[in-house]
């Protein structure tokens, strides 16, 4: 599995976020590993003016 960090996020640290690829399997072996972004946890700061 390939991982990306997505940072900020509105979601808890190292949960899938997105997934950039699919992935394949075939008579239960991998033929390609799924591509995710993972969220760091870093909360979205939101400022009001």
């Amino acid at each position: 599995m390939t991982r990306w960090l997505i940072s900020p996020s509105e979601y808890d640290e190292n949960i899938v976020a997105a997934v950039i690829q699919n992935g394949y399997t075939m008579h239960d072996k991998v033929i390609r590993p799924v591509r995710v972004a993972v969220s760091n946890g870093t909360k979205i700061s939101t400022q009001e003016e």
